[in-house]
């Protein structure tokens, strides 16, 4: 019995690592054209290394738990085409014996997505901020790439960049409260950088400013001012070298999100966006074992020619997962429809379904 177990937990665990290694590549490598472009720039490589070391824990936290259903159709539908686990029931080996290193390997990672998501991720998230905003005051250019760009303080819309030249510019300035507090368009604009006094200066043609004015009761007035050529100067030095009072909740570690709910609570404040946040990642942490048991009965029941077929489904109902994670974050300000239980939908159903299928495949 512990030559099976230790047969089967191998190629679950082999298959699982390779899905990892896959799946963590493919999230990253999104990422990897534009870091070579910012390298090209002037952005140290050992800051772009540091980088995506920050976000790896963000891609296990994914990664993990869909390399775990891949793993899982994959491995049972080959011992099931090849009739290993008709031959293993035979001799007296029960499902759930067959099943057990699954569980216990989904269970380890279970705890491992759980460790990532409530203390690695977030320290990391936050230290991928800050080397940001320190690599953004040394050289603000580097990031200023075609597509939407964030800095603190400004949003900017760049449709192309030649050189120094940026073209069909959008910039949003805001204020402290995060509100747009300008909304400047241009044609073009050329980038000068005084080091010095941290100035970033966009020599503007063609521009349009328009000044938003947040009254008191919550309306706006606009005024608009219109020129051939203007030049507007951002302050990158203050806005990348101010500290932050509180963290966002994302940054947050298990320890602080309990203590801000708390104290929101205490003085009250919705508490609904931290509940999600909360509940979403002890959600995602525990979807390894909801995924192995969904997993499991799919891999069964497939044949070696319709493998392909199982896990296209498997992988479906993986990303459905999700969606409802998504639809939870849109939902966060609407307490009524409670989002913080809604990320739990796909999780109790796997694992239900699961058990239910693995339960029908015992009794055959």
């Amino acid at each position: 019995m512990k030559t099976l177990n230790l047969y089967i937990a191998r190629q679950l665990f082999v298959s699982t690592a390779i899905g990892v290694a896959v799946l963590t590549f493919v999230f990253l490598s999104g990422n990897l054209i534009k870091v070579f472009d910012l390298v090209a720039r002037g952005l140290p490589p050992g800051a772009v290394a540091r980088f995506i070391l920050y976000l790896l824990p963000v891609a296990l936290g994914f990664t993990i738990p869909l390399a775990v259903l891949c793993a899982t159709v994959l491995v049972f539908s080959r011992l099931s085409a090849d009739n290993e686990i008709t031959a293993m029931r035979a001799l007296g080996v029960g499902l759930w014996e067959i099943t057990a290193p699954g569980l216990l390997l989904s269970a380890t990672l279970s705890g491992l997505c759980l460790f990532l998501l409530i203390a690695v991720k977030p320290r990391f998230l936050y230290r991928a901020y800050l080397l940001q905003k320190q690599e953004g005051s040394r050289n603000p250019e580097v990031f200023l790439s075609p597509g939407i760009v964030e800095l603190p303080g400004y949003i900017m819309y760049i449709g192309k960049r030649d050189g120094k030249t940026l073209r069909d510019l959008n910039v949003y300035v805001l204020d402290e409260k995060g509100r747009v507090a300008q909304d400047i368009t241009a044609r073009e604009g050329v980038i000068r950088v005084d080091e010095e006094r941290q100035i970033l200066q966009l020599a503007l043609s063609r521009a349009v400013i328009c000044a938003v004015e947040h009254r008191p009761d919550g309306t706006m007035r606009l005024r608009r001012v219109a020129g051939e050529s203007c030049t507007i100067s951002l302050d990158y030095g203050s806005a990348f070298n101010r500290k932050p009072v509180t963290r966002r909740v994302k940054y947050m570690t298990l320890g602080s999100l309990l203590a801000c709910i708390q104290i929101y609570a205490a003085r009250g404040v919705p508490t609904t966006p931290l509940y999600v946040e909360l509940h979403t990642r002890l959600s995602m942490g525990l979807s390894p074992l909801a995924f192995l048991l969904m997993g499991i009965p799919f891999g069964i029941r497939t044949r070696r020619s319709e493998t392909a077929v199982g896990l296209a489904l498997s992988l479906v109902l993986g990303l459905l997962f999700y969606v409802f994670i998504v639809l939870a974050d849109t939902l966060k300000t609407e307490p009524a429809y409670h989002p913080e239980l809604l990320v739990w939908v796909p999780n109790v159903l796997y694992q239900i379904g699961g058990l239910i299928g693995l339960h029908r495949l015992a009794r055959q």
